[in-house]
């Protein structure tokens, strides 16, 4: 058998494996594993707000809302955004949630064009100021929302220090 046609096999071998890979399936929920926790520092050098870091997957790519559909059923209450953080601290030995610091968010419509919807990505997401009571331990829980209301698995970040009070 001459190169030549060693080389066209070779090729249309190379051709046929990759043109057979499997797409990815993920399920139809959407499936979120924690990135990252970090603080931005305001000009005191005091930790001014957390950003939490997820990566996501969705099975059918239903993953967003767009502004002309908040508060149009369904995307109305908790589902008018579709990013959730819950604030937690810790307080005398105990994980306290205060609701006043819990934060939302909403993706804009990335569901992909063809017929392969199954779709993965990052979210990264600054939470409203934290509150100023020195130095403490905070926890964040998040989950997701895809368009057909599928909520997430609820996903709680490892804890950090953040010094918020007076220097």
């Amino acid at each position: 058998m001459s190169p030549r046609n060693c080389l066209l096999i070779l090729l249309a071998a190379l051709v046929f494996f990759t043109g057979c890979k499997k797409a990815d399936e993920y399920p139809i929920e959407p499936v979120i594993t924690f990135k990252s926790l970090t603080t931005t520092k305001d000009e005191q050098g005091r930790d001014h707000y957390a950003v939490v870091e997820i990566s996501f997957t969705d099975g059918d790519g239903d993953i967003g809302i767009d502004d002309s559909e908040i508060n149009i059923p369904p995307f109305t209450g908790e589902y008018a955004n579709n990013v959730h953080i819950n604030y937690y601290f810790y307080d005398n030995g105990i994980w306290t949630s205060d609701s006043q610091y819990n934060d939302v968010g909403r993706i804009r419509v990335i569901t992909p064009e063809g017929n392969q919807k199954a779709i993965r990505g990052d979210i990264k997401k600054e939470t409203i100021s934290l509150p100023p009571l020195d130095t403490l331990l905070v926890r964040f829980e998040v989950y997701i929302y895809d368009r057909a209301l599928h909520k997430s698995n609820i996903i709680t970040t490892p804890e950090i220090v953040v010094t918020t009070g007076p220097p």
